[in-house]
């Protein structure tokens, strides 16, 4: 049983981590959302601005269609 010892080991620190993990998962679900919600405002700002190039705004149009994808929310209407 000595040469098992370490893989039983792995295991065991393997099913802890798996355990921890499945417990934080919710919450760090709400972390990216809230993330990706304040990215979103952010984003929605350049595209509102006058000083900024077309390139930016372009890029910035892609990002709020990946994150509104990502979310299920309604695509934004208007100019975007």
């Amino acid at each position: 049983m000595g040469d098992l010892a370490p893989l039983a080991n792995i295991g065991a620190v393997g099913l802890i981590l798996g355990y921890v993990l499945w417990q934080i998962s919710p919450r760090l679900e709400r972390i990216e959302r809230a993330i990706d919600m304040n990215s979103r405002s952010l984003l929605l700002d350049i595209v509102s601005r006058t000083d900024v190039s077309d390139v930016m705004k372009d890029q910035a149009r892609a990002m709020i269609r990946q994150i509104e994808t990502k979310h299920g929310l309604k695509p934004q209407g208007g100019d975007l």
